[in-house]
């Protein structure tokens, strides 16, 4: 009997010997794929916030880029003078008339400002506007011009230099830089403005470059309306259409902080994201 015992202890022993080392071999799996995961979480944000940087950066210097090109056309002397003739013509058959007379003399600096910039391949158009609002060239003439006075360009573009992305009239996105021309360097009102409307396949080359993106991956930019206004990898026509109103675009622009974590995208998939502001 109590050989029988103790074979009956020895048993339970070697049951609970094996059962808390299974125990022990599951909570060590547990963990470790708990870590892992977390390991792989950290190292995949990493890499985001690498990719957000660099092409947000890039995408900032190349705003940077036109708006320092278009600043050729603005401290232009010719160019100028030609503004300052044309703005003091009251009459508008005397100013049509005189606008069709110096329209090679534009053109001329228009041809040397591309020369400067080393050609742009990109380029669509090129207008001055006067301090009155009224087209005084364009690089492709239109039949009815426009009074540029109250137009949103025009406001914003004699109080600073910008450049935004637009949805032109064709359907298409356009990067449109837009500067003040001072007849003087000192000067403060403006004589005009000009206005340089470009596509946008040099900002498409930055966001749509699939390295460091693997095979789920997308970078796009959203304006602080919260619309998405560049290509989107998983929805046709999204630019000026899609609405991302999403916590990491609202922690950008509604707290002025960059985000970076896992949430519903534009789609209500769940992600690991990362939102940079660049103003």
């Amino acid at each position: 009997m109590r050989f029988s015992n103790s074979l009956t202890l020895d048993k339970k022993l070697v049951t609970l010997a094996i059962f808390v080392s299974v125990i022990g071999i599951g909570v060590t799996i547990v963990l470790s794929f708990h870590y892992s995961n977390i390991i792989l979480e950290e190292r995949i944000m990493d890499q985001l916030l690498s990719e957000s940087t660099i092409r947000g950066d890039s995408v900032r210097s190349l705003f940077n880029s036109r708006l320092q090109q278009i600043q050729v056309i603005g401290t232009d002397p010719m160019i100028r003078n030609l503004i300052n003739e044309l703005n003091a013509i009251d009459d508008d058959s005397v100013l049509s008339a005189k606008i069709s007379e110096k329209r090679i003399d534009f053109l001329i600096q228009i041809q040397a400002f591309e020369t400067t910039i080393g050609g742009l391949n990109e380029l669509e158009n090129v207008e001055i506007i006067g301090k009155n609002g009224k087209d005084l060239f364009l690089l492709i003439n239109v039949k009815n011009k426009k009074n540029f006075l109250t137009d949103e360009k025009f406001v914003k573009g004699v109080m600073e230099p910008y450049a935004e992305i637009i949805l032109g009239k064709d359907g298409k996105r356009k990067l449109v830089t837009v500067t003040p021309i001072f007849d003087k360097p000192k000067d403060t009102e403006p004589i005009g403005i000009a206005i340089v409307t470009a596509n946008t396949q040099s900002i498409d080359q930055i966001l749509l470059n699939r390295f460091g993106l693997g095979n789920t991956g997308e970078a796009y930019l959203v304006n602080k309306n919260k619309m998405m206004i560049t290509e989107s990898r998983f929805i046709e026509g999204a630019p000026f259409h899609q609405i991302v109103d999403t916590p990491s675009v609202s922690e950008c622009f509604d707290n002025k902080k960059n985000f970076h974590g896992q949430y519903l995208d534009y789609r209500q998939e769940v992600i690991l994201g990362s939102f940079k502001l660049h103003v």
